[in-house]
């Protein structure tokens, strides 16, 4: 090979490696960074994956309260519970239905269209939000209500487990007094 190829080739891949690493800075600089509600696994015994956030979430520490971001309904939690910061929210509590086929009554909407309503399980895993370590879980029930809408079309992966069924949304009074301890009392070690 002469001299010349040899320069050639070397110039040719620094020039690669040179564009490949732009892009990757790009990417990393372009991409939105994740949120809180991200850490929530897929599923119930999922692990939360890292986060690049833009801010630190406070420790988990000290006394209460300890702010909590209940996913995937914030406001689902009285508003003293809160925060619009999410430097300063300390608990993200992840919520898992799952249908039962325990049957609980009818739902009659517009236009002649009817659901079976069944009963819904909720497990609410508790993480800290700065090291995405388990602080607790816990189970509540639904309301027995009908939804107030349905759909037509579902988006993929959110249809019912049924046809033809609803499901009531959770008990939010029952998640809030078992989601209690973990906000308001001091922060047990873990």
């Amino acid at each position: 090979m002469r001299r010349s190829d040899k320069i050639a080739f070397a110039v040719l891949g620094i020039g690669v490696c040179a564009v490949l690493g732009g892009i990757t800075l790009i990417g990393r600089f372009t991409a939105p960074p994740d949120t809180l509600a991200d850490l929530c696994p897929a599923d119930v015994t999922g692990t939360p994956g890292p986060l690049d956030l833009e801010a630190d979430p406070a420790p988990y520490e000290g006394p209460g309260p300890h702010p909590v971001l209940l996913e995937p309904n914030p406001t689902g939690v009285p508003a003293a519970w809160r925060s619009g910061d999410e430097s300063s929210i300390q608990l993200v509590a992840c919520t898992y239905s799952r249908s039962t086929d325990q049957y609980v009554r009818t739902c009659e909407y517009t236009g002649g269209n009817e659901r079976r309503l069944m009963r819904t399980e909720y497990t609410v895993r508790v993480f800290e939000a700065r090291t995405s370590e388990a602080v607790g879980q816990f189970r509540v029930g639904d309301t027995g209500e009908c939804p107030y809408s349905i759909l037509e079309r579902y988006a993929p992966g959110y249809e019912p487990s049924v046809p033809g069924t609803v499901g009531s949304s959770a008990d939010y009074e029952a998640l809030t007094e078992a989601l209690r301890p973990y906000v308001e009392q001091p922060a047990v070690p873990h």
